[in-house]
């Protein structure tokens, strides 16, 4: 995830203010307790941490093959989006995140 989300750049930045590694924003690095989202320590664990938080967080109705695959889109677009998305399709009929990598 490091790789996809700063190439490595301990000292990445978006124009949206998430910083680091694991790019991650001022409330996330906040909940998962680091001080610095630039040191490469810190970003790792707190991504990781905020990882599995998310797949804590999925619905029962997901199956645990999709589980991560939600848990990466909310880490990317943030869970209340992706509970939204699936409660927004939920009348069209099965929603399956397949094949994506």
């Amino acid at each position: 995830m490091a790789y996809q989300e700063s190439h490595w750049n301990p000292d990445a930045t978006s124009p949206t203010g998430v910083r680091g590694m694991m790019m991650l924003t001022r409330d996330t690095a906040e909940r998962m307790k680091i001080s610095n989202r630039t040191d490469p320590e810190q970003s790792i664990k707190a991504g990781s941490d905020y990882l599995h938080w998310l797949l804590t967080q999925m619905p029962d109705s997901i199956t645990q093959e999709d589980r991560i695959w939600y848990a990466l889109a909310a880490y990317n677009m943030g869970l209340g989006h992706v509970l939204d998305v699936r409660r927004l399709t939920k009348n069209w009929g099965e929603i399956r995140i397949i094949g994506l990598m």
